[in-house]
């Protein structure tokens, strides 16, 4: 299957490697709503944030994060069969949303 990207679309979505910063501000106002003990709430997110990398290549896309224990994802392209983007109030308000491959 040929892709729909253009090249400048294909060149700003390979030169992603690091997720948005206001993903880390949607995770603390998330966790400020919970209650008073937020802080605990926001140190996985928080953690996770630090450490998530992306590289899309021209077979695959590939994600990995963590310090303790290492975990990565390999995906090539030919085994995608459904893109699907959620997102809600709150994350359209940060300019976020979640892609369900």
């Amino acid at each position: 299957m040929e892709s729909q990207l253009s090249t400048s679309a294909r060149a700003r979505v390979q030169a992603l490697t690091r997720p948005s910063g206001s993903l880390l501000m949607y995770h603390f106002v998330a966790s400020l709503i919970l209650g008073p003990f937020f802080f605990l709430l926001l140190i996985r997110p928080f953690l996770r944030q630090r450490t998530l990398q992306y590289k899309f290549g021209d077979q695959s896309v590939q994600m990995s994060w963590g310090q303790l224990f290492r975990q990565e994802i390999n995906l090539s392209y030919e085994r995608i069969q459904d893109v699907t983007v959620t997102s809600n109030v709150v994350e359209r308000w940060f300019g976020l949303a979640k892609v369900h491959v």
